[in-house]
């Protein structure tokens, strides 16, 4: 049963006769109730969604607060991590291949860092990465520098300064 809210004209919730009423992201949503639902596994509808898992699994291994840094201030009506996933589908071939070169880290203008050096040092097993800036006082305290290795294998490392890797 169908609730109606903000009178006729206002939002609603549930089934009201053939139409259903619902909210996404505080957006009240009305649409018709679909005939029939059907899923047909064409190739190329299969090969969409293996992109499409295969980007998400890409972003999860990113991390989400590198993806919400770059990915939310540019994210209308969605999150930081659909619009990444959405942007970055074509990554990967349908067959799974991945082609690093079509990859988009962030979009928008960011700023390119100052930076004198960075070297990177492995001990325990763990990837750190040492930053050394130009001019002392030029960073504020809360800059942290984060950088994304791919491997030749595919193999994604997420890494923020002076913070072990994660992968």
């Amino acid at each position: 049963m169908g609730i109606i809210k903000q009178g006729i004209l206002g939002g609603f919730l549930g089934k009201v006769g053939s139409v259903v009423g619902g909210n996404f992201k505080g957006i009240a949503t009305m649409r018709a109730m679909p005939l029939s639902v059907a899923n047909p596994r064409t190739a190329a509808q299969v090969g969409n969604r293996s992109r499409f898992q295969m980007v998400t699994e890409f972003a999860k291994e990113l991390g989400l607060p590198f993806i919400q840094t770059y990915w939310n201030r540019r994210a209308q009506k969605m999150s930081g991590f659909n619009l990444f996933t959405s942007v970055n589908k074509d990554i990967f071939t349908t067959n799974g291949l991945f082609t690093p070169g079509s990859l988009f880290l962030s979009q928008g203008e960011i700023a390119a860092p100052v930076l004198s050096s960075v070297s990177y040092t492995v001990a325990d097993g763990r990837l750190r990465a040492q930053v050394a800036y130009p001019i002392t006082g030029q960073r504020l305290a809360t800059d942290v520098a984060n950088f994304v290795l791919v491997k030749s294998t595919g193999e994604v490392w997420a890494v923020t300064e002076d913070q072990p890797a994660t992968k």
